[in-house]
């Protein structure tokens, strides 16, 4: 009983990551990178500062992502012979949302070209390689630019469903050259587009599942992560001390931490939906505050706007997870490795 426990404050523990990590890009985009819809926020403001961090979010996404996948793998005793299965899983579980996010950006286009009369063409070219996670290799603009880091979620999905079974082999040292090969490919494939440019956060993910399995003790699954973090400070050319910083910090909360805030669960619960929307919903509510002189010409209005743009989105984030996000779980759930 006591090990149910344990397990269940571990996941609570991610809850509260995932919600941290979608909060943080929200805040990020809604404070710092807002150039779109204008300076929102005056050079210098305390919030735009603290903001211009909060891309750090998506790094914070890709170790739980590195966790979860082979942790839920080993759990469901996945072999190869479920690879589709587990495609059919995750499938299920990311792309209803995903596409219903696709389609509300073509339907405000739409509105929006109607209400400001200015002509507006789908490009159904690059819709089409939306559903493929594939216009960064065409090179095609993405509809919403966050969308690239599920295109690198989907490489990594791939790339665990045939590496999972040299992750867990019973030779310790099949196990070592897998983790040592999986970073080292970075210096052979070094863009940007795809899941190698990435393998020092994905890897400290996977070494964090190793140990929660006894595949490694406490002091090398320790050491190992802060080889990684040191590894990202060399992988990465731009904010690399940053990325170092949070890899090592996301790690060790995977790793070490008991948390089950009360807000945790709900942030959680609707991290990837907010991910998704909250570009949409919290930059409009930003874009058509501007209309309004006395929002427009108050520094403190505009803050008020802010925080009502955030609480805004994160509304939204709940109706999109309850109406689209959860049922889609549901159906992933009815898929069974057995």
């Amino acid at each position: 009983m006591s090990k149910d426990i344990n397990q269940s404050r571990h996941l609570s523990t991610l809850d509260m990551m995932r919600g941290i990590a979608s909060l943080s890009v929200c805040f990020f985009h809604l404070t710092f990178n807002n150039s779109f819809y204008g300076n929102f926020l005056p050079d210098g403001d305390i919030l735009k500062q603290i903001g211009r961090f909060g891309w750090l979010g998506v790094q914070m996404f890709f170790v739980i992502s590195g966790f979860i996948i082979p942790y839920t793998l080993f759990h469901n005793n996945y072999h190869i012979k479920n690879f589709f299965r587990f495609l059919g899983k995750r499938w299920l579980r990311i792309e209803p949302p995903y596409i219903a996010s696709l389609f509300l950006l073509v339907f405000l286009g739409i509105f929006y070209s109607r209400i400001w009369h200015y002509e507006y063409n789908i490009n159904w070219e690059q819709l089409f390689l939306h559903f493929f996670y594939l216009p960064q290799f065409f090179g095609v603009q993405w509809l919403n630019e966050i969308f690239w880091t599920l295109a690198i979620e989907f490489q990594y999905y791939l790339f665990m469903a045939f590496a999972f079974p040299l992750f867990v082999n019973r030779n310790k040292w099949v196990r070592y050259l897998t983790l040592i090969a999986f970073a080292s490919i970075h210096f052979v494939f070094p863009e940007n587009r795809i899941l190698t440019s990435f393998s020092s956060l994905f890897l400290a993910g996977i070494i964090v599942f190793m140990q929660k399995v006894k595949l490694l003790n406490m002091i090398e699954a320790i050491v190992m992560i802060c080889i990684c973090s040191l590894y990202a400070y060399f992988q990465f050319s731009k904010d690399s001390l940053f990325i170092s910083i949070v890899l090592l910090m996301s790690a060790l909360m995977i790793l070490l931490l008991k948390a089950d805030p009360w807000w945790g669960k709900f942030t959680g619960k609707i991290s990837y939906s907010l991910y998704l929307t909250h570009g949409v919903i919290g930059h409009n509510v930003l874009l058509f505050s501007m209309y309004i002189p006395f929002i427009r010409d108050h520094y403190f209005m505009r803050i008020i706007i802010l925080f009502l743009g955030i609480a805004a989105s994160m509304i939204f984030a709940w109706v999109f997870y309850r109406i689209i996000e959860r049922p889609a779980q549901n159906l992933s759930k009815k898929i069974s490795y057995s």
